[in-house]
């Protein structure tokens, strides 16, 4: 097993997207920028001085302190430009962003009252329909997909051989899905599952020998305490898997490779369970409910 592993170089590059480390001998200096990135600021630094020093340009007959702010206008913006967040957008795209933020009242304020028009809210979270028979979501964008509660394999004290395989396997996974179906994982906190549980008690209860009432109350309150309290009061850490596509058949095509891979193996998930109409909306109440 490799003991390292790194992300393979995104084939939608040139030569201006090559970075180059700004830095001296000792390590001293920038961080290493793309080429093109390097070009614009010296064309920005070069351009504006040569536009407000040159004597047959209007910008040299200006006032000193109006050049002084041209040019640092000019860095600013290039500054916007060429830089990005940690999240790799574009600081002007961010600012753009920032300015409809605060000039448009409706961008900052969500009413989620049942007396207030829902479209902003149902715009926000995106889901258009979910089938009660299959669990289908549909999407306002005219995608749909399926949701699963998944449970892995990930863990710290596997073997080496267990660990290659498990990445092996979940190589494999990912090569087997088109490349037109999104997936994501959606992980939540939320109260524990108990439905076996409560399951499992009914049925002791059902088939008990003793009937005395001390008994029966004691069964009944170790019933309460596991639905009200542990299934409510006791959160834990929860994963989902969405498959969306752009179609019911790509959606169901990749339903069909998902549920091969659990029958086939379990090194990738060691359960998947798929959710429906009343699960999927327990979910998404999970996630925006206040």
């Amino acid at each position: 097993m490799k003991a390292s592993y790194k992300i393979p170089t995104n084939l939608d590059v040139s030569y201006l997207d090559t970075e180059v480390a700004l830095q001296t001998n000792g390590g001293v200096g920038l961080r290493p920028l793309p080429l093109k990135v390097i070009l614009v600021w010296i064309a920005a630094v070069f351009g504006s001085f040569i536009m407000c020093f040159t004597q047959a340009l209007p910008f040299h007959y200006l006032n000193p302190l109006f050049k002084v702010l041209f040019m640092g206008s000019v860095l600013a913006f290039v500054f916007l430009v060429t830089t990005t967040d940690k999240g790799g957008q574009s600081r002007f795209k961010a600012l753009r962003y920032m300015a409809t933020y605060m000039f448009n009242k409706s961008t900052r304020v969500l009413k989620t009252r049942r007396t207030d028009n829902p479209t902003a809210f149902y715009r926000m979270v995106g889901v258009k329909d979910i089938d009660e028979n299959t669990g289908l979501i549909t999407f306002l964008d005219g995608t749909c997909g399926f949701m699963y509660r998944v449970v892995g394999n990930a863990s710290a004290l596997l073997f080496d051989s267990d660990k290659a395989a498990i990445i092996d396997r979940v190589d494999n996974f990912y090569r087997k899905m088109p490349e037109y179906i999104r997936i994501e994982y959606i992980t939540v906190k939320e109260p524990q599952k108990v439905i076996r549980q409560k399951m499992n008690f009914k049925k002791l209860f059902r088939e008990r020998d003793n009937n005395d009432k001390d008994i029966q109350k004691i069964m009944q309150d170790s019933y309460d305490v596991l639905d009200k309290f542990v299934g409510s009061e006791f959160k834990s850490i929860h994963q989902y898997l969405l498959l969306v596509a752009g179609s019911k058949e790509y959606a169901a095509k990749a339903h069909s490779i998902l549920s091969n891979e659990v029958h086939n193996s379990s090194l990738m998930f060691n359960t998947v369970e798929a959710l429906y109409k009343e699960d999927v909306e327990f979910v998404y109440h999970t996630i925006y409910a206040a």
